[in-house]
């Protein structure tokens, strides 16, 4: 049987876990928008997809997605996909009525207005509470 004292030096223990893994998430996240705002426009002229007369650069998505109609091509260099994970019934951890699909919805849009703020084509995987 745990003491008063056990119960309480663990409590404390999981919380200082909890602020070193949310210090860990910011600082990847800072890092991941640094090499993101240093690849904008970079991959635009090094690494060009041309349509089969080498006329000119396409998106990624239109090459991937099939689209065979002949259109204008998005200025934009880069594309990011964001996905928000868990959603709707996919509650992911949770701790005190506090559910991961909320934060990680909050953290990606947050993401998104920042790419979008730098010329980002921004795709999301989700924008709202569904799964």
């Amino acid at each position: 049987m745990s003491t008063r004292r056990e119960r309480e030096r663990r409590k404390k223990l999981k919380r200082i876990r909890n602020a070193i893994s949310a210090v860990f998430c910011v600082l990847v996240l800072l890092l991941v928008l640094g090499i993101v705002n240093l690849l904008t426009g970079v991959l635009e002229k090094h690494l060009p997809i041309i349509d089969g007369n080498g006329d000119y650069t396409i998106s990624i998505l239109e090459k991937l997605s099939g689209d065979k109609e002949e259109k204008e091509p998005d200025k934009k260099g880069l594309t990011v996909c964001i996905d928000a994970g868990h959603g709707g019934k996919d509650n992911g951890s949770d701790y005190k009525n506090r559910y991961e699909k909320d934060d990680t919805l909050a953290l990606a849009l947050a993401v998104q207005s920042y790419l979008q703020e730098k010329d980002v084509n921004v795709i999301m995987t989700r924008s709202d509470d569904t799964f």
